[in-house]
């Protein structure tokens, strides 16, 4: 069987989020072969192009890394 990666993305970044809880429950939900690995927001800014003038600041080619190497993205948004 073919495994398929799953990046989950939160987008709350608050302690306790619901939306966080339900990644975590969906990742238990996941048939076999599949994979839930949820990408942390904490370190990535609000858009800003003084930002971009730097380039893109570590946190968002992690993210950016995570979504590039994954099969399929589940969001889960306030």
């Amino acid at each position: 069987m073919a495994t398929v990666k799953i990046i989950g993305i939160c987008g709350s970044v608050r302690p306790g989020s619901h939306n966080l809880a339900m990644l975590r429950a969906a990742g238990t939900l996941l048939p076999e072969g599949a994979s839930l690995d949820i990408a942390g927001l904490e370190e990535v800014p609000v858009f800003s192009e003084v930002v971009l003038k730097n380039g893109f600041p570590e946190g968002v080619n992690r993210v950016r890394d995570s979504v590039a190497a994954a099969d399929d993205v589940l969001f889960a948004c306030p």
